[in-house]
């Protein structure tokens, strides 16, 4: 016999706090691989009470949990509330429909579309455990962004049938309930009705962008609110220069000193690119004398790795004028990405680069040249101190991002201890 549930056309996702400030990422993703649109979001700190309550299991679940499970449960709770989670309701564009379970021919292709919709969220979000994850959905979220069982980056319903009570769970109010429930419909109808060449246009370009801001605009409700979208409106425009970006993108690593800015002039100049240097973004923004600049001007001098956020909101930036200038036919992006989350947030919210060139030299000539540097550069972190700090930085953590890369794009290692002209022979062959 065939057993229905009611699907309610949507999922349920909440960005723990070690993953809430790489909370854009996570959603262009999930918009990304598998059209998954934001519906609603809500930023909350959990109580250690209503953290137990999302967490724990319904009664018709309840069994004698295992020791190590109640363990887990408690480290997840304290996991949650240690700061801002942001509690995201998302939707793909089908209609809302009564859900099938069973491995039954009855299923309507409608009700079949909506059990693939729920069987792609779960393997989006992957195993709970981020280890196993990278292991066996390595492009799934908690591959991506989880830490460790407890600080998984993300939690999700643990069913189909959980979906509305955990709703209620993170939502307080019952109006706001019943207001996701009406975007929801609304959102279903939008996409379901179909027909005209007019709705298809609008679907496959506006459509999602103007119900997020209308929704936000009902749950903001300004004073002024033609003034309210209109701002909402051109911040969202802004945000999708993805699609203006240049046609190459080439990452440039290699340690302090290993020759990357002398290599790009060259390319600059033979080939036209732009160079947009990670630090040089930085140490302008140093320039401005703002708290963030001041923040970024403490880190630099200890050697340590400017947040990724920061410098790849200055780099999206950057990358976006690029793209508006026609002529430019790519760009180099020197000493970016630095740490394995700046990696997998730049293909969040930008897209893949096309190559990476690694500059490999032993850390004695990179200090030399560093040193040599020093005289004339005026830069702070030209010292003996931050040299070695800074070696040790690229180690730890520019390492593993050559080796994510090599799994995602060419990655083209450069002997870079010969000479300049020699280095450039061998790098040039690979822009003709």
């Amino acid at each position: 016999m065939t057993q229905r549930t009611t699907w309610p056309g949507f999922v349920l996702l909440v960005i723990q706090p070690e993953a809430f400030y790489r909370k854009d990422p996570i959603l262009a993703y999930a918009r990304k691989t598998d059209g998954w649109t934001e519906v609603a979001r809500q930023t909350v700190v959990w109580t250690p009470e209503r953290a137990r309550a999302l967490l724990s299991p319904e009664p018709a679940e309840t069994t004698t949990p295992a020791p190590d499970d109640e363990v887990h449960n408690e480290q997840h709770v304290a996991a949650l509330c240690e700061g801002r989670s942001e509690i995201v309701v998302l939707r793909r564009a089908t209609p809302p429909v009564e859900m099938v379970f069973l491995s039954n021919e009855e299923a309507t292709p409608l009700e079949q579309t909506s059990a693939t919709d729920w069987k792609r969220w779960l393997e989006l979000c992957g195993p709970v455990d981020p280890a196993e994850a990278r292991a066996l959905a390595p492009r799934s979220l908690r591959a991506l962004f989880g830490v460790d069982k407890a600080h998984c980056g993300v939690w999700t319903s643990r069913d189909v049938t959980q979906i509305t009570s955990d709703l209620a769970k993170c939502f307080h109010d019952a109006t706001e309930v019943e207001r996701i429930y009406e975007r929801v419909r609304v959102v279903g109808e939008q996409v379901a009705g179909g027909g005209s060449a007019a709705k298809s246009y609008l679907s496959s370009t506006v459509l999602e962008t103007l119900t997020t801001a209308l929704s936000r605009l009902c749950m903001a409700q300004p004073a002024q609110p033609l003034e309210w979208l209109g701002a909402y409106l051109q911040e969202a425009a802004s945000l999708q220069g993805h699609a203006r970006l240049p046609p190459r993108l080439v990452f440039v690593l290699g340690g302090p000193g290993a020759g990357k800015g002398t290599q790009c002039a060259r390319l600059v100049a033979e080939f036209g690119f732009w160079h947009v240097s990670a630090g040089d973004l930085l140490r302008a923004e140093i320039q401005t004398q703002s708290e963030q600049g001041q923040l970024i001007d403490e880190m630099i001098r200890q050697g340590a790795i400017v947040p990724g956020h920061i410098t790849l909101e200055l780099l999206r930036k950057k990358l976006v004028d690029a793209g508006s200038t026609l002529a430019v036919p790519g760009v180099l992006i020197d000493g970016f990405p630095r740490a394995l989350d700046q990696a997998i947030d730049f293909e969040c919210l930008l897209r893949r680069a096309d190559f990476c060139l690694f500059f490999e030299c032993s850390e004695a000539e990179m200090e030399r040249r560093l040193l040599q540097r020093s005289r004339s550069s005026g830069r702070t972190d030209d010292n003996p101190e931050s040299i070695r700090k800074r070696f040790r930085t690229f180690i730890e953590t520019t390492m593993p991002v050559i080796e994510f890369l090599e799994r995602r794009m060419r990655v083209h290692r450069i002997p870079a201890e010969r000479s300049v002209d020699e280095v450039y022979a061998q790098v040039r062959q690979l822009f003709l």
